[in-house]
């Protein structure tokens, strides 16, 4: 491999032991840092051919200075999984058993271990996985951004929580652990079939003396989930397994309109908000009925 075609797979940098590696030797090393054919970006580090690196190019330089097994971690881990914006330009890195000199520009974090499903890869970028970024950001995120970060993160179809409760009991003294725990556990799925959802619904309604709403049946060509005709109100229960894909999410909004231009209301409820908040969801449907 040549270093323009190495350049290329890491955003534009190359690490010096790198170079080593490929035959270079100190000396023509320096003598190409003295012609401008490499900027030294870190200690050990440098960009070929020009100094303008994409943000891509900053977190793989910042993963090659702090040395073999070097991760981008927490914040800009973050941004690489797409779960959270981050606007600050500084690197954050983590590297298993400390030792290591940080560097200018680099947050360095250390912690004890990082098994094997720790590390994951991004666009040539090793990264921790997500699992274990959550946690990382779990120790500095509040609680609303942390969910609304999971949220994305299963929104992209990413989230896996069977690896975050993995991560979880693999790091029992992690300062994120506990804020972790208690979000996942809001974010776990139920396994409800829509018939166990819609008969929950059914059974919210009687318990809490909302008027029977008709079910499954056609309104202005529609199949809607829950309707009550005199006072024109549909609701539509949303689930995970039934409004996945985007070609749904966009026929559901279509639909929305056309019974909205019928004179309808139309609300759409989770499941989850069925199954853990039922007296505010009665609260909403009495209210929009009139019942209150």
């Amino acid at each position: 491999m040549e270093v323009p075609e190495l350049a290329t797979r890491q955003h534009g940098v190359v690490a010096l032991a790198q170079l080593v590696e490929l035959g270079l030797g100190p000396r023509v090393v320096e003598n190409a840092v003295s012609s401008g054919r490499l900027y030294r970006i870190h200690r050990g580090v440098f960009a070929v051919g020009h100094r303008k690196l994409t943000w891509d190019g900053w977190c793989m330089a910042g993963v090659l200075a702090c040395g073999p097994g070097a991760l981008l971690s927490h914040r800009p881990a973050g941004a690489q999984w797409e779960v959270a914006r981050y606007a600050g330009n500084r690197i954050e890195v983590s590297v298993a058993g400390g030792g290591r000199r940080p560097r200018p520009g680099i947050v360095l974090h250390q912690p004890r271990a990082l098994a094997p499903q720790d590390r994951a890869e991004i666009d040539g970028i090793p990264v921790t996985s997500l699992a274990r970024t959550f946690l990382d950001l779990a120790a500095t995120f509040v609680p609303r951004r942390l969910q609304r970060a999971m949220e994305e993160g299963e929104h992209r179809q990413l989230l896996d929580l069977r690896a975050i409760e993995d991560v979880i009991v693999r790091n029992q003294n992690h300062p994120g652990r506990a804020q972790l725990s208690s979000i996942a556990a809001v974010s776990a799925p139920l396994h409800l079939t829509r018939s166990e959802v819609e008969r929950a619904f059914i059974e919210l309604c009687y318990r809490y003396g909302i008027p029977e709403p008709a079910m499954n049946l056609s309104v202005e060509g529609y199949e809607v989930d829950a309707h009550w005709t005199e006072q024109r109100l549909i609701v539509e229960i949303d689930t995970v397994a039934f409004h996945a894909s985007r070609a749904a999410f966009e026929r559901d909004r279509e639909r929305d309109a056309a019974l909205t231009l019928a004179g309808w209301r139309v609300i759409r409820i989770t499941d989850t908000r069925i199954a853990r908040e039922p007296e505010t969801v009665a609260a909403l449907v009495r209210g929009l009925l009139g019942e209150e």
